[in-house]
């Protein structure tokens, strides 16, 4: 089990390889050099990978022809309803995952999020709804103000008399 000590006398054996002609530095170089090709080796392979395309925005039919084209195998996957949706056009893509610009592996998998008629119907609902609480809300807000104003003791005017 290492310890604090143990560590400090590592570096120390470090430290004194080093000042005496590079005894460790000797001893752990081809590591770092394999090391380094490794990650060299990887950084190569992850450039190599397809590049997701970014299909944000585009139809879903020409969304799916463009990640063919990439090696990739898109999947249509119908978004969640939200009320920031409602602009969108019906059968544009959302997002994709993985996320646009990512790098993934070839003939994998891309979820290609997309709308509908049944979740636009969705999302207007939950547009209305968000309007209507806020609307309430912003009703009981004035409600609870005028009740809370109304308790507030109007205090006399007092005026000082001024003398000459």
């Amino acid at each position: 089990m290492a310890t604090v000590s143990n560590f400090s006398n590592v570096m120390k054996v470090v430290e004194r390889g080093v000042k005496v002609g590079g005894a460790v530095v000797a001893l752990v170089g081809p590591a770092i050099v394999y090391i380094s090709d490794k990650a060299r080796d990887h950084r190569e392979y992850i450039r190599s990978l397809p590049t997701v395309p970014d299909v944000t925005g585009i139809d879903i039919l020409k969304a799916e022809e463009i990640v063919k084209s990439n090696s990739l195998i898109p999947v249509r996957v119908l978004a969640n309803p939200t009320k920031e949706y409602v602009h969108k056009p019906i059968g544009q893509v959302i997002k994709t995952r993985p996320r646009a610009k990512s790098k993934a592996e070839e003939k994998s998998v891309v979820k290609i999020y997309y709308i509908d008629e049944s979740i636009m119907a969705r999302c207007i609902e939950l547009k209305d709804l968000y309007l209507k609480k806020k609307e309430e809300a912003r009703l009981a807000y004035e409600q609870k103000k005028r009740e809370l104003v109304g308790k507030i003791p109007k205090k006399k005017q007092e005026y000082l008399e001024v003398f000459d």
